[in-house]
């Protein structure tokens, strides 16, 4: 996909266009709309042409402000946090943004998805998890040290990756048992997720959509190879995870279909349909992540994480740690 541009629109012009988006939700097709009487051939009202105008003008000036504040890690103001249109018109934000960063960061290496927890949902207005893209450039092994600026307003989240070994068979996979066996291995994962907004912003289900589900860095430890018996008690997993800033450290436990409010192979199934949907191919050797399991802190300077999940692997169980840098610069 080439590299989307757009031209940047006047902030009188977002605000009509912004205005127009709940008109636009309400009405029926242009086509029934304006179809005359006696004529089999539909004509388009003008004014409906100006809403539909507005509404792309909307989009590509959020579009284009979501890439230049993503570039320079600079937060930005979320334009439609007044106005009750639809999640829908996030994607079509979200889709060019996401075109855009595939130049820059590579070819997609898995997925996520957020909002899984129906609690964190609800919080958000959202009636279903939201999906995001992860590039190459956005996961780092294990203990490496990260910069707190690797995002714009970094938050932290004890989090936990499968890797698909059968793609083919996971599209077509219909019982649990099935999509298990399309699956080879977990891995243990700490996402780095970005807080892209301004504290002004109103963040609802369909910012977090525009902004790729806040994809931005995340450390990765071992694969750990799963059986089927594996899979059916991963719900049971307790992920623990540790935090140490300033000297003062803290830990929090929870089992991990707990943390994420639904069964893991449930999850599993709804990506991979939600990406089916919008014509994205699942490849072998993709990681998909499963969502949060403990709830996201902020990221400061100095600060060290680990998390352990009891029960994976062997001994005390399989581990991933990072750690951001002391002092500031990527």
């Amino acid at each position: 996909m080439g590299l989307v541009r757009f031209r940047s629109r006047g902030s009188k012009a977002v605000s009509q266009a912004i205005g127009m988006v709940l008109a636009i939700a309400t009405l029926g097709t242009v086509a029934e709309m304006g179809r005359t009487q006696g004529s089999s051939e539909p004509h388009q009202d003008p004014s409906l042409i100006d809403l539909e105008r507005g509404l792309a003008e909307f989009r590509e000036a959020q579009v284009q402000t979501l890439l230049e504040g993503y570039r320079q890690r600079r937060p930005v103001q979320w334009r439609g946090d007044r106005d009750p249109w639809l999640l829908e018109n996030a994607m079509q934000i979200r889709d060019p943004f996401v075109a855009a960063l595939e130049q820059e960061y590579g070819a997609p290496i898995g997925y996520k998805a957020a909002l899984v927890n129906p609690a964190v949902r609800s919080r958000f207005n959202a009636t279903q998890p939201i999906r995001g893209i992860f590039f190459p450039k956005m996961l780092y092994s294990s203990g490496t040290p990260l910069s707190v600026s690797v995002a714009t307003r970094p938050l932290v989240e004890g989090d936990i990756l499968v890797r698909v070994g059968d793609a083919a068979a996971l599209r077509q996979a219909r019982t649990d048992d099935e999509i298990w066996a399309a699956l080879d291995a977990v891995i243990p994962f700490i996402e780095v997720p970005d807080l892209i907004y301004t504290r002004r912003s109103i963040i609802d289900a369909r910012a977090i959509a525009a902004a790729n589900a806040g994809a931005r860095a995340g450390w990765i430890g071992d694969p750990v190879p799963m059986a089927l018996k594996g899979w059916k008690n991963l719900s049971q997993v307790q992920v623990q995870m540790t935090t140490t800033v300033r000297g003062e450290t803290t830990t929090r436990t929870v089992a991990l279909g707990q943390g994420l409010g639904m069964a893991p192979v449930a999850v599993v199934r709804w990506l991979r349909d939600e990406l089916g949907q919008d014509g994205i191919e699942i490849k072998d050797g993709d990681v998909l992540s499963l969502g949060t399991v403990l709830p996201p802190m902020p990221a400061w300077l100095g600060m060290e994480i680990s998390v352990r999940y009891m029960g994976l692997g062997e001994g005390d169980g399989a581990i991933v740690s990072g750690r951001f840098k002391s002092e500031p610069g990527r």
